[in-house]
């Protein structure tokens, strides 16, 4: 096999392996979190008392995405809308208690 041959083979391969949630502290809290925890969430770059409660359904570690449902905005439903949210704009995050 060529030089060549070899770089592209690491190339190809290094393209096809999956991605790992590793964005730190986040991360590793949503990992450990189970489906359906309430939870406070403050974006990063926001003000440090603007947070929005959500709850928590799952995350996709090779895309780095946690999805958390909300509430559907001046109906009072419950939390029934899924939003996706990137782990590096999450700033801060707290588990609602009942």
């Amino acid at each position: 096999m060529s030089l060549f041959e070899d770089q592209v083979n690491v190339e190809f391969e290094d393209t096809n392996k999956k991605r790992k949630c590793n964005c730190g502290c986040i991360c590793n809290v949503l990992k450990k979190m189970e489906p359906g925890t309430p939870v406070d969430v403050k974006f990063s770059g926001t003000p440090a008392d603007e947070n929005i409660r959500l709850v928590f359904t799952c995350l996709d570690e090779e895309e780095c995405c946690a999805q958390f449902f909300d509430r559907i905005p001046n109906t009072g439903q419950p939390f029934v809308e899924p939003v996706w949210i990137p782990c590096e704009k999450i700033a801060f995050l707290r588990e609602v208690k009942p």
